[in-house]
């Protein structure tokens, strides 16, 4: 997941309630299928290292040293295994707490580490079987020299719930890895390179997990202050028990435009080539790219976007390749003291043939609707949130929650 830059008074409000944002997104439906297209490792990173793990607490307001809190959350779900008919509603209690550790963000160094461990307790009222507890942690390593900076991080995530493309409760296991080094070639040229890999598998389930490898080169020339823009070769193999093996090649062009605040954009759009181990003959040619806009219109109000494109091995079914795009939306308002919201989250994901096959699993609409309000209190030592969600999903099976 990228993070940008955005305005100090929402950055407070973050830091208190990050715990709280892990225990919702834990509960809700799952998508692990496509967990890579949250790891963001690289893409539109290139030549900006600011990693974030989702729910574990930001360094906003940490001067050095250990940090930490406990989340506790109830969720009510109506459709907790995503049926179409006869939908089991749920009500879950997650405890999570966290522990934090960070360099001193203002100390000069050249060095500088953050990490982080979040254990995720999970109890359900009419299911206690599913009882159990999910992990998260991170370590972000950053060296800084006069021209060169190097970024390193891993993560690893266990997360418990009903996957909205497969339809099955499962527990899934999600490590990644990744390297970046970025030089200044000339006071307006700068060059990146990277690595990263990702792999996730499952726990008691028929479900196939993947290894995903990855590299990128390119530069960025600043055109202006605010405005770059530069070419980006990237490289990624995929590798499923259930797919083969999927090599890919795309050219892009990235464009990064800046304004402390203000506004985040980034882009990035180009072509890509892949060749599945499972096919005969030639591979294929496509469109490729992602974008990140983040706007403060005004003091109050926080508009942020992404559309994001990834293919991954299916899960559940042989012989196939998952390609999902999403597009996100949501629009905050910032109280005197609260933060209030809502936006939507729509999935399109569609089935790729990585060999011959009998039949086509058909593919998936899935929409989100959510509003939300958060606020601190007891001298913002406490992140309170509420969240309402609804979502409607088209394809295999048609299903509300």
């Amino acid at each position: 997941m990228l993070l940008p830059p955005s305005p100090s008074r929402y950055k407070t409000l973050a830091a208190a309630l990050g715990v709280c944002v892990q225990t919702w997104s834990t509960a809700n439906s799952q998508d692990f299928t496509k967990q890579i297209a949250d790891s963001a490792i690289l893409g539109l990173l290139g030549g900006q290292t600011t990693w974030e793990t989702p729910g574990i607490l930001t360094t906003d307001g940490i001067k050095g040293g250990f940090s930490s809190g406990v989340g506790v959350s109830s969720l009510y779900d109506s459709n907790l295994f995503l049926e179409r008919n006869g939908p089991q509603s749920e009500l879950t209690t997650i405890i999570a707490p966290t522990i934090r550790y960070v360099t001193d963000p203002e100390g000069g160094a050249p060095l500088s580490f953050t990490a982080g461990y979040q254990p995720v307790a999970r109890a359900y009222l009419e299911n206690p079987d599913l009882n159990g507890v999910d992990h998260s942690g991170d370590i972000v390593m950053k060296i800084e020299g006069s021209k060169t900076s190097i970024s390193a991080f891993t993560r690893y995530d266990t997360t418990s719930g009903t996957d909205r493309l497969t339809g099955e409760f499962v527990t899934s296991n999600f490590l990644s890895a990744g390297i970046l080094g970025i030089y200044q070639v000339g006071t307006k040229t700068s060059a990146f390179a990277g690595l990263a890999s990702d792999v996730s598998d499952y726990e008691s389930s028929n479900l196939v997990g993947y290894q995903i490898y990855s590299a990128q080169i390119g530069t960025f020339w600043s055109v202006t202050e605010l405005l770059s823009i530069g070419p980006s070769l990237n490289y990624t193999n995929s590798k499923s028990d259930n797919t083969g093996e999927r090599e890919a090649w795309a050219l892009t062009m990235q464009a990064r435009y800046i304004a402390a605040n203000t506004l985040v954009f980034l882009a990035s759009l180009g072509i890509d080539y892949a060749e599945i181990s499972r096919q005969d003959g030639n591979g294929t040619a496509g469109l490729t790219g992602s974008m990140t806009a983040n706007y403060s219109i005004n003091e109050r109000w926080m508009w942020m976007n992404s559309v994001r494109y990834v293919t991954v091995p299916s899960a559940n079914e042989i012989n196939y390749f998952l390609n999902n795009f999403v597009i996100s939306t949501a629009l905050n308002r910032s109280l005197q003291s609260a933060t209030i919201g809502g936006g939507l989250n729509l999935n399109l994901s569609e089935y790729e043939e990585a060999s011959e096959v009998k039949y086509h699993p058909g593919d998936e609409k899935n929409l989100s609707l959510f509003i939300h309000y958060k606020r601190n209190v007891f001298s913002e030592r406490i992140g309170f949130q509420s969240m309402v969600r609804y979502s409607l999903n088209e394809g295999r099976v048609d299903w509300s929650q």
